[in-house]
């Protein structure tokens, strides 16, 4: 049985067309939304899933280091001299993160929630640092005091320095030594204990400050982190995406309002992003990434950088910078009076969420500021590696695989003349201390990016390709195989009859018969089988 080669390239053509349709159509369209499927399933905040339980409570601790700045020369800065600063740290703690008080809104598929940071000191990776050392540091209860009153209200000016006096025994200095654990988490008294009313008054202010602890009837205690250790934030109501997957995380209220009531611009006011521990899968590196942290009241946006590689999973890096207030119209709602309220280049009032303290943001060492502002400061070295914000992200699948969020605080001294110790004083920003609160991590759940949606997105890419490839390279061989046989010209060809087929045509000429048509089977199979008697009975029928 010979093949016919034209329907053979005919069934390969077909085949590599089928091939290439089911590449296109799977790789591109049906992988993709079962993927998609998948994700969702996945990510979304569905009571007793493995994710809500991850993001209820975080299993690993996060890092935090705070370095502080101890003042080497604070006789000078009195006189009006520049500081100068020792960086001290860090001190290493493991922030633990969770959730308590969780409770689901089916109808508008919301999660409300009070978050809870808990902070470990780790001395073992605090380089030999104990807390217990002893630095020179701004009072920032005194300055905060001061400053704001002279700033704002300079009629109480007056009052504020009887207070002072009373409450801190008539001080000639803005600095004070401190124990570190102390201005920390532990606590600075503050004494409450005179009759005075400037001091009176200042001390039943207290009673509803979050930042001041009491200690007893007559003393407060302040630091800068002890009211935040493991205390539950105000009720943060956010989206859990079941319904929508792009929601998911999206704050939608904080202590049951939709919105802040706190800045001039509606803009301001709004809750944008995530609470920080949950981001939607498939986004855009236009979208940017945005968190809302009530500590500051304020969202803040980390913008696309560049694209990135994290333990061997391809990332986006995002990055922060906090711009400039006084030229960003966008940006005037956080200053106290635009434009020339505004802070400088690279630097964020935090006064308005602070009830009034004069308490500014930058990055560490005023990295990414206005040269202007570092240059009132001696002993500051800005380094992009150790000082910038950045976060290393996997869109599609919505994992911070890396981040390190990195701020410094400051506080602003000014000269006032009411206050006599403090009347010689240079205005400037003088950097308290900064914090990074940073993530790495580690192959535990890297793994389950890179060997669940890589690989399964890698075999998908290698199918989707080797189909196509084939389907096109094979659909184009056998198409013009199949071309070169219909254009290829044909050649008549005689068949070869045998001894026996020649015989019968010569006994029939011989008798000069016509060839007679054999109903049976054809002239062939007639001349074969001829014979005497059947010529007579032709003849006879003629």
């Amino acid at each position: 049985m010979r093949l016919n080669p034209d329907r053979n390239w005919k069934k390969t053509l077909s085949w590599c067309i089928g091939l290439f349709v089911f590449g296109l159509m799977f790789g591109w369209v049906l992988f993709p939304a079962l993927l998609k499927k998948g994700i969702k399933s996945q990510t979304a905040l569905k009571p007793n899933s493995r994710i809500r339980g991850m993001w209820t409570n975080i299993p690993f601790p996060l890092d935090f280091r705070i370095y502080l700045f101890n003042v080497t020369n604070p006789d000078d800065v009195m006189q009006g001299r520049k500081p100068k600063v020792q960086e001290v740290g860090p001190y290493f703690f493991q922030e633990k993160k969770y959730k308590i008080n969780m409770m689901d809104h089916e109808e508008d598929d919301t999660v409300s929630f009070n978050a809870v940071d808990a902070f470990f000191f780790d001395p073992s990776k605090s380089g030999g640092l104990t807390g217990n050392e002893i630095i020179m540091f701004p009072h920032v209860f005194l300055i905060a005091m001061a400053v704001s009153v002279a700033r704002d209200k300079a009629p109480m000016l007056p009052m504020v320095k009887e207070a002072i006096n009373a409450m801190f025994h008539e001080p000639k200095s803005i600095f004070f030594p401190v124990r570190v654990m102390d201005i920390l988490f532990d606590g600075v008294g503050i004494d409450c204990s005179s009759d005075t009313f400037a001091a009176t008054a200042v001390c039943t202010a207290l009673e509803t400050e979050p930042s001041i602890d009491k200690y007893n009837d007559t003393t407060f205690l302040f630091s800068l982190f002890g009211s935040k250790n493991a205390t539950p934030t105000k009720t943060f109501t956010v989206y859990r995406g079941i319904k929508n997957i792009h929601d998911l995380g999206r704050v939608v209220k904080y202590d049951g309002e939709e919105e802040m009531d706190l800045y001039d611009d509606e803009n301001c006011n709004q809750y944008k992003g995530t609470e920080g521990t949950i981001f939607p899968p498939f986004m855009t590196k236009d979208q940017g990434v945005w968190a809302y942290t009530p500590d500051i009241c304020r969202s803040m946006p980390a913008t696309y950088e560049r694209p990135s590689s994290y333990a061997g999973i391809k990332t986006s890096r995002f990055s922060l910078s906090f711009g400039d207030h006084k030229k960003d119209e966008s940006l005037h709602c956080y200053c106290r009076d635009p434009p020339d309220g505004c802070p400088p280049y690279g630097v964020v009032d935090f006064s308005l969420c602070l009830n009034g303290a004069p308490i500014l943001g930058s990055m560490p060492h005023f990295f990414d500021t206005d040269p202007a502002v570092q240059q009132k400061v001696i002993g500051l070295s800005p380094d992009p590696d150790k000082h910038k914000i950045f976060l290393e992200f996997e869109l599609f699948s919505g994992s911070p695989l890396a981040a390190a969020k990195r701020m410094q605080f400051n506080l602003q001294i000014m000269p006032i003349p009411e206050i006599e110790f403090m009347s010689r004083l240079d205005e400037y920003l003088h950097p308290m201390f900064w914090v990074e609160e940073s993530v790495y991590l580690n192959k535990t759940f890297t793994n389950q990016v890179k060997y669940g949606l890589m690989l399964v997105q890698k075999i998908n890419w290698l199918i989707r390709w080797t189909c196509v490839l084939i389907g096109i390279f094979g659909g184009g061989t056998a198409g013009y195989m199949l071309n070169k046989a219909n254009n290829t010209p044909t050649t008549a060809v005689t068949p070869v009859e045998s001894a026996d087929e020649k015989n019968g045509k010569l006994a029939t000429n011989s008798l000069n018969m016509p060839p007679v048509e054999n109903p049976l089977g054809g002239l062939k199979n007639y001349h074969k089988n001829l014979t005497v008697s059947t010529i007579d009975n032709q003849v006879e029928r003629y």
